[in-house]
């Protein structure tokens, strides 16, 4: 299996807003039937056409600054297109398809914890998605990238690892009883926490255990249910984190008696 490595360091000034960084620069045309490996060592930026007379079998480009796709950049393979960014991902090409596999599917992975902000988050560009996933943890598995969710789809994965809450329609609570089993008939949700648009709810039916049985404020362990999302463009979304608990109550039973006398 051919394979190409590229290493370089950034050797110029970056006309991005980071003037004080440098990049290292891939600008000219590379075709031929191997596989294709880049590591920057800073910012990197893809201007050139890759695989466009004759796709690449596949391309891995990392970066451990920010990673830019240029407005004439155009990528072609036949196999998996792994990009990674440890800072910021931008795409500068306004072509859906700048990004194009015959027989694998492209990622986009950026370490960047503000992926969303309107200054330092990243830019998609056109890039046509077909999921986003949040909380990777790259690993040395190989394809690990392509095979974590979803494989053979394009999308965005993130390090971000966003958390959705669980929001009870009423307050929990129940008289003593003498047991934790919480009535399904009071476990009615709806979640929040979604970032960046993305939509938030659940499927399943909740089932409810508190922690104690002792008249006390408490919490309820949730199961049977799991967080579902839909980013801005109704694509699905995963690796949102969820803590199945909520604050709870049980209150003393009414004392009951009779008088005599």
């Amino acid at each position: 299996d051919k394979m190409a490595v590229v290493s370089i360091l950034p050797e110029r000034p970056i006309s991005t807003s980071t003037p004080t960084s440098t990049v290292a620069s891939i600008a000219s045309e590379i075709n031929g039937g191997f596989g294709l490996r880049i590591a920057s060592d800073g910012n990197l930026a893809i201007t050139g056409n890759l695989g466009t007379t004759q796709a690449l079998a596949r391309l891995s480009a990392k970066a451990t600054g920010e990673l830019r796709l240029g407005a004439t950049a155009q990528i072609r393979t036949t196999g998996d297109i792994s990009l990674g960014a440890l800072t910021r991902f931008i795409n500068q090409s306004t072509s859906a398809s700048v990004l194009s596999s015959t027989g694998g599917s492209w990622r986009v992975y950026s370490e960047n914890l503000d992926p969303f902000s309107p200054t330092t988050g990243d830019q998609t560009g056109a890039l046509d998605h077909q999921f986003r996933a949040y909380n990777y943890q790259p690993t040395s598995a190989v394809n690990d990238l392509h095979s974590f969710v979803l494989s053979g789809h394009n999308g965005f994965v993130y390090k971000l690892a966003p958390s959705a809450t669980l929001l009870p329609a009423t307050a929990i609570s129940k008289t003593y009883d003498g047991t934790t089993i919480a009535d399904p008939a009071i476990l009615n949700f709806s979640v929040s926490g979604g970032i960046n648009g993305d939509v938030l709810t659940f499927s399943g039916i909740p089932s409810g255990v508190f922690a104690t049985a002792n008249a006390s404020t408490t919490s309820v362990s949730i199961a049977g249910i799991t967080v579902l999302a839909k980013d801005s463009t109704d694509k699905p979304v995963l690796g949102y984190g969820f803590t199945p608990s909520v604050a709870a109550t049980i209150t003393p039973k009414p004392l009951e008696g009779t008088l005599i006398g």
